[in-house]
């Protein structure tokens, strides 16, 4: 009675310490960030017109599952020529703004399953020297679904797939990819290619702090 009664409190204390080795094992899993600050810098080609400039990406957790992200960019161009004698030069600058709420949908090991939802918005203002300039802005809605996965440490990777909708003629689908490395658990390198439509994409470099 008392060799079984000490096999079975060392079963138990077994018991313990696998279950107590599987928790510390999945606490020490890298989940992916959702609460961050990214500086980038941006070129996008609008339909074979380079656009350079920067953005800035901002999201934070909510609650266990739901999460606020906001992304905003501006980029522009300049070009000149002459006419006769008059030196002619144009500028176009587009800035695009996303401001979203999320939901992850599923989070298990390291990897996030979300959507979300929010406000898009959209400027594009042409200016020409001695003719004055023009501006056009547009803003609806948008609706995303991704996951993202942390490898290990020092990898983590987002994929998304975008709706946007700002009016007729300002509507469509945007596919993204983003790959991150971290050099610690607080700051990491960022390097995201989006394809928006059939004439639209923008690659971006940046540098992200985690909190």
């Amino acid at each position: 009675m008392f060799k079984a009664t000490k096999i079975a409190a060392a079963i138990a204390a077994l018991t313990v310490a696998a279950g107590a080795v599987s928790v510390a094992q999945a606490q020490e899993a890298p989940q992916p960030s959702f609460n961050y600050v990214s500086g980038t810098v941006h070129q996008v080609d609008l339909d074979g017109e380079k656009l350079n400039g920067f953005g800035i990406d901002f999201g934070f957790d909510v609650n266990e599952r739901v999460f606020a992200e906001v992304q905003y960019f501006d980029v522009g161009d300049s070009y000149g020529e002459y006419f006769g004698s008059t030196y002619v030069e144009a500028d176009l600058d587009v800035q695009q703004l996303y401001a979203n709420l999320g939901y992850k949908v599923l989070e298990q090991d390291s990897t996030a399953v979300y959507i979300s939802a929010g406000f898009a918005y959209a400027k594009a203002k042409y200016s020409i020297s001695g003719f004055g300039s023009e501006s056009a802005d547009d803003n609806g809605f948008n609706v995303q679904m991704g996951i993202r996965h942390r490898f290990n440490q020092q990898f983590e990777v987002d994929a998304n797939l975008r709706h946007y909708d700002m009016g007729d003629d300002v509507n469509d689908q945007e596919l993204a990819l983003t790959g991150r490395y971290y050099i610690s658990d607080e700051f990491s390198l960022m390097l995201g290619y989006t394809a928006a439509g059939d004439d639209v994409s923008y690659t971006r470099v940046g540098a992200t702090w985690h909190f």
